[in-house]
């Protein structure tokens, strides 16, 4: 167990694997967020924002409408 722990934390100490510093140069043009909550809202945001063709898909039409 220690040495699963220990090779988590030495993976959040090397940082995001994908930043939107990274999001920003990615060759990815299309993504598909699954869940329209807080977090897929947010995670839709930031990747409309870095002009990457965003589809959001949830259950709940409200979450939808909620952008």
């Amino acid at each position: 167990m220690y040495s699963a722990l220990s090779k988590s934390s030495q993976l959040l100490a090397r940082g995001p694997a994908f930043s939107t510093a990274t999001m920003a140069q990615s060759p990815i043009s299309r993504i598909t967020v699954i869940g329209g909550g807080q977090m897929g809202s947010g995670i839709a945001q930031v990747a409309a924002t870095h002009k990457h063709e965003v589809t959001l898909v949830d259950v709940n039409q409200e979450a939808l409408d909620r952008g």
